[in-house]
């Protein structure tokens, strides 16, 4: 049986999204960014913990478009990612119900 965990906090997002979703969500969040250069990014800022492969992300990427979270455009022969309203809207309720869990469990570690 799986556990949500964002079910523990008060400030619950509007939208589902898986933890890989929200990592790709936000390393869209300051800039537009190509395949790759997702990839890259989210394996260097997760080491050891999810090593980024076209395989997986280019589809969870159609799902984000399809979802209206990303949208893409063609520049230069490059498609770049880039978040919709929608997504940033997703993307700062996640960052808020994380902050708020993070400090629960700060909060349970106290002496």
């Amino acid at each position: 049986m799986s556990f949500d965990i964002l079910s523990l906090v008060h400030s619950k997002p509007t939208y589902k999204l898986t933890r890989l979703e929200f990592l790709v969500l936000l390393s869209l969040k300051k800039k537009p960014l190509h395949g790759y250069a997702i990839m890259k990014k989210l394996t260097q800022k997760t080491p050891g913990i999810w090593k980024a492969k076209s395989g997986s992300l280019y589809p969870l990427l159609r799902r984000l478009v399809k979802k209206q979270f990303i949208d893409v455009e063609m520049k230069k022969g490059v498609k770049k990612y880039h978040l919709t309203d929608k997504g940033k809207d997703a993307t700062e309720q996640y960052i808020t119900a994380w902050k708020e869990l993070y400090a629960l469990f700060k909060e349970m570690n106290k002496p």
